[in-house]
């Protein structure tokens, strides 16, 4: 079964999005070299200060809830506003 973890934050001070950006890609940079974690960072289109992160497990089944690198990034980004963590499951043949 395939799961994607997912941090998003909503910014209190649109103003500091290119801060948290460039913060979440240094930890992506970092963070990620020698895990089994890929990262995506995507921005909402209609709303400038919605950020969402998502990591993507190559060893899902391995995951026992949220990961480090996931708690990470929502510690760091709880600075900014408001922080969503949590962990989706694929469902299979849908």
């Amino acid at each position: 079964m395939n799961c994607i973890e997912v941090i998003s934050v909503r910014a209190a001070d649109t103003n500091r999005i290119q801060e948290m950006i460039r913060i979440l890609e240094q930890i992506q940079h970092t963070g990620t070299e020698s895990s089994d974690i890929h990262m995506k960072l995507y921005t909402r289109s209609d709303l400038e200060g919605d950020v969402s992160v998502y990591l993507f497990h190559d060893h899902p089944d391995q995951l026992s809830g949220k990961s480090r690198l996931g708690h990470t990034m929502a510690d760091l980004l709880s600075g900014f506003g408001h922080v969503s963590h949590s962990i989706w499951l694929e469902k299979a043949d849908y």
